[in-house]
């Protein structure tokens, strides 16, 4: 048995010399072509009882209506579709056809539709081996993704964890050397008052043991200096009038030259009483407290206050006026 397509969708099987036209989509048999090589009309079966009756027990069988078991196609211009004009029908009842036309014909194109379901099934067969097999080898392939894949996120979640420990005890041991640094921070710098205290307190007390006499005292000086960069910071010169000038290089060059003079005073105290005095007026006096900020010699205005330099000058002033007297925790009066 031969067979070859004649488009996508009908092909030619031969047998015996016999061709027969089968619609690859449902196995459809054109009868007109059979019908015609022995000279009869298809028509004349369908009007024999015996066919009618073959009809509708094909048509209970299979579970279709008898017009769903065949259809008509008609002849076009081209010569492939005057090829595969005709009447098409369900096999068994073209069978059933080439019987009615020639028994012996009849069975011979039994014979071609049997050998060609026979070949369709083996196919099938093979096909469906095919596709079993297919299907066994992609299930392996999924079964071991899925235990690759859930190894992995396994891993990764160990993994995960491993890293968030990590990253944990990193933000714990930053957090621990922060806080650590602060501490240190802060008792360097409770250290540093500490000193300061201390040096102040020593300066005291050796000034109150070694008394000056009273021409050194009238040569003593106090001087208060502003920063050009920032007019809110001031830096206080404590020396003798001998070493004013001196002083106050030295302290320029500290500083980039970036200071000005903006007030000398003769103190018949000595400037680090006057200085004591001054910061001790601040700390008791609520209007002023707030604003000043001291460190050693400097001290510092907080904005939110008024005070000028010349408010400055006359609080020293009246304060070095008073220096006989005790200072009282009343504020001085600046006068304006």
């Amino acid at each position: 048995m031969e067979q070859h397509d004649i488009n996508e969708t009908y092909r030619m099987i031969k047998y015996l010399n016999i061709d027969v036209i089968e619609d690859k989509r449902n196995g459809f048999i054109n009868v007109s072509k059979i019908c015609k090589q022995f000279n009869k009309s298809f028509c004349h079966y369908n009007e024999l009882e015996s066919s009618k009756r073959y009809k509708n027990y094909k048509s209970a069988a299979i579970g279709k209506t008898i017009a769903a078991l065949s259809y008509e196609l008609c002849g076009g211009v081209t010569e492939i579709r005057q090829q595969l004009k005709g009447t098409y029908i369900h096999k068994d009842i073209a069978v059933h056809v080439a019987m009615w036309c020639d028994p012996v014909f009849g069975d011979k194109v039994s014979k071609i539709i049997n050998e060609y379901i026979q070949n369709e099934n083996k196919q099938l067969k093979n096909k469906n081996k095919k596709l079993m097999l297919c299907n066994e080898i992609k299930d392996k392939i999924i079964q071991k993704r899925e235990i690759y894949t859930n190894d992995l996120l396994s891993e990764l979640h160990v993994f995960r964890e491993e890293m968030k420990q990590r990253v944990d005890t990193l933000i714990n041991t930053n957090d621990a050397l922060i806080n650590m640094n602060v501490e240190q921070t802060e008792l360097l710098h409770d250290i540093r008052q500490d000193v300061a205290l201390t040096n102040e307190i020593i300066q005291d007390v050796h000034e109150q043991i070694v008394a000056p006499n009273e021409n050194i005292r009238l040569t003593e000086k106090l001087v208060l200096l502003s920063h050009t960069t920032q007019p809110n910071k001031y830096t206080v010169i404590r020396t003798q009038e001998r070493n004013e000038r001196t002083a106050i290089t030295r302290k320029q060059r500290q500083h980039n030259n970036q200071l000005q003079v903006i007030m000398c005073v003769d103190t018949y105290m000595n400037p680090k009483n006057l200085y004591n005095r001054f910061k001790e007026h601040v700390q008791r006096t609520p209007e002023l407290k707030p604003f000043f900020r001291f460190v050693y010699n400097d001290f510092e205005i907080i904005e939110g206050t008024t005070l000028s330099n010349d408010d400055l000058v006359q609080l020293f002033q009246t304060i070095e006026q008073q220096s006989s007297e005790p200072l009282t925790t009343a504020p001085i009066t600046i006068q304006k």
